[in-house]
């Protein structure tokens, strides 16, 4: 075998590529609408129909409906977007983004503008901060809800004024153990001479965040535990979602948590219910040795803590799937096998891992599919987006565990106290 040569000629290009690269480029990405608006008026029409057929339906409309572009120069032709750089979106997975999205697009040129300011009118600057003994996590904070809501409010009228360059609220960090935790006020001052006005700012809008402090709260539907489950058996449709926030998986849980599991186990129910999953190396390996059909006894739970004590269970392999990792086969982890819990309609896919369960596609690759059952657990705070559509209802447990939610539960030792709302108390001091 000889030594290969590279052939450097240059291989001659019609005038029509440059053409089009030129075109390409000419254009400013675009977000458009064609798809999204198509898949809301089908939704729309079939809404009292199983999803399955409310898909088809949806992509029945789209497919006869998208606007067809062809360009110029194209010998190639068909897109799916109208723009040269366009991009469609896809509400049915997920439209958060987008919403959050259109609210950056003012901060993207408020923060230009100011970078540019600087960059013209360089002079020494120092911000007046306002570290305040409140701890709470984002799902307490959410931007579009009181108290952050009319905070930023008063941010953005605090920042009309010409003697304040920015000013920001900091809701903190409460996933470590230190005396600098806690929520901030921060006001930048245009000049040196403004500082004063700046302490004044900070001090009335980190007063305002203190007294409204009891506005941080949970959205939407969440309870305790027990009542999480109560409240999911007794919801008339299918299908219902509990996430089982304490050991969110998607935020740094190992999925080894029992506690939804023991509590469902007290009802007697002939609803179909499924939990996804639970992560137990042990009872892994047990069961991976099994064939479908077996009996055996699984001591799920891997007893590190209260919040994954192993409960006993008598059941049958089920079916045997693959152990999925968000929407593709490359993030194969493996066989993942269901395990049906005797004389009950519970299942409980059994895992080696932490994996979260957030899409139709990795419930089909565990042969479970999620509308196949009344209930669905999985390890969550706030509900993924791309289940969202798929549920009926869906509610928050505010379980304990490595994620937990409630911020006064957790077991500090080095943080500032007071510390609201670990303790109650009246009057706001500042943190050094």
């Amino acid at each position: 075998m000889g030594l290969y040569t590279y052939d450097s000629t240059p291989i001659p290009k019609s005038d029509r590529i440059p053409k089009l690269v030129e075109n390409l480029y000419a254009k400013m990405p675009e977000i458009e609408s064609a798809r999204a608006v198509l898949i809301t008026e089908s939704y729309k029409q079939t809404e009292n129909e199983p999803m399955i057929i409310r898909r088809a339906k949806a992509f029945q409309h789209i497919l006869e409906n998208i606007p067809i572009t062809i360009r110029d120069l194209e010998l190639v032709v068909g897109s799916s977007t109208l723009a040269p750089r366009g991009c469609q979106t896809f509400p049915e997975f997920s439209y958060e983004w987008l919403e959050a999205e259109f609210d950056t697009v003012e901060t993207r040129r408020k923060v230009a503008e100011l970078l540019c300011d600087l960059m013209l009118h360089r002079r020494v600057m120092k911000p007046v901060i306002r570290k305040l003994p409140i701890m709470v996590g984002g799902e307490r904070s959410v931007s579009a809800n009181e108290p952050v809501r009319s905070i930023n409010q008063l941010l953005d009228e605090a920042e009309k004024d010409p003697r304040v360059f920015s000013t920001s609220f900091h809701v903190g960090f409460i996933r470590h153990d230190d005396d600098k935790l806690g929520a901030a006020v921060v006001v930048v001052p245009n000049t040196m001479n403004d500082i004063d006005y700046c302490n004044e700012v900070a001090d009335r809008i980190s007063q305002y965040t203190w007294d409204h402090r009891h506005e941080f709260k949970f959205t939407g539907n969440f309870d305790e535990v027990d009542k999480s489950v109560e409240t999911a058996l007794n919801y008339p449709e299918k299908t219902v979602v509990i996430t089982d926030s304490g050991d969110n998986c998607g935020a740094g849980g190992y999925g080894q948590n029992t506690i939804v599991l023991r509590e469902m186990l007290k009802h007697k129910t002939d609803k179909k219910v499924l939990f996804a999953g639970i992560n137990d190396p042990k009872s892994y390996d047990i069961i991976s040795k099994c064939k479908i059909g077996d009996k055996l006894t699984l001591n799920v739970g891997v007893e590190e803590d209260e919040n994954s004590k192993s409960t006993t269970l008598e059941g049958t392999l089920k079916t045997i799937g693959k152990q999925q990792k968000g929407f593709s086969s490359d993030f194969d982890l493996g066989k993942s096998y269901l395990f049906n819990i005797k004389d009950t309609n519970i299942d409980v896919i059994i895992m080696n891992d932490n994996i979260q369960y957030g899409t139709m596609e990795q419930f089909d690759a565990a042969n479970a599919p999620f509308h196949d059952y009344d209930i669905v657990v999985v390890k969550m705070g706030y509900l993924d987006t791309y289940l969202i559509p798929e549920t009926k209802f869906h509610i928050m447990a505010l379980s304990d565990g490595p994620t937990i939610q409630r911020s006064e539960r957790i077991p500090f030792k080095m943080i500032a106290r007071p510390m609201w709302p670990m303790d109650e108390f009246e009057d706001l001091y500042f943190l050094k």
